[in-house]
């Protein structure tokens, strides 16, 4: 007998369009649930196919139940967040992942940002405005600074050899347990 299977995808709405088209042709025998769909009220699963796939928006993470998944992966945007934006996806990661779980990430290993404009900035230029001028609106983020607990298991960590391919920027790739106690 096949598991019954489903996967939660959570990304912007302009972005979460894409993957849904993407994993359409794709997956056709996959039933998929657009964030329009997503009931809070009730199980979003209750479907005679055995692979369900269910597209939320940031938004709607309150929605997921605790303890619902074994692995997240998130994959080149924690370095163009804010620090709080990046601590509430580690807050919600712990709550949403069972403990045996695994947390898959790659991102730049430091990117400085003006989240005003959303563009990336130059690192010394950045560390002027924070440092001299305490521009709130100018973030650099670290890898090593993100929400890790000195708790969390890691079970792989390194340079990620496929972004050398394609970028001069440094990426870091990290698989780890993540401790779920908040």
């Amino acid at each position: 007998k096949v598991k019954k299977l489903n996967y939660y995808l959570i990304d912007f709405s302009e972005a979460l369009i894409f993957s849904a088209l993407n994993l359409m042709y794709h997956l056709p025998d996959c039933t998929f649930i657009l964030p329009h769909e997503f009931n809070v009220n009730k199980n979003n699963s209750n479907n005679k196919k055995n692979k369900t796939i269910t597209f939320v928006t940031p938004e709607q993470i309150k929605f997921i139940s605790k303890k619902s998944f074994d692995i997240a992966i998130n994959t080149n945007s924690f370095h163009e967040m804010s620090k709080v934006v990046i601590k509430n996806y580690f807050k919600m990661m712990r709550h949403v992942l069972r403990r045996k779980n695994l947390f898959f990430t790659v991102n730049r290993v430091e990117k400085a940002m003006d989240l005003n404009s959303g563009q990336s900035i130059n690192t010394k230029y950045a560390s002027k405005e924070i440092y001299l001028n305490k521009k709130k609106h100018i973030s650099i983020n670290r890898f090593e600074e993100y929400n890790w607990k000195n708790s969390d298991i890691i079970k792989a960590y390194h340079t990620s050899e496929f972004n050398k391919i394609k970028t001069r920027n440094n990426f870091q790739l990290k698989i780890v347990k993540l401790k779920n106690a908040i």
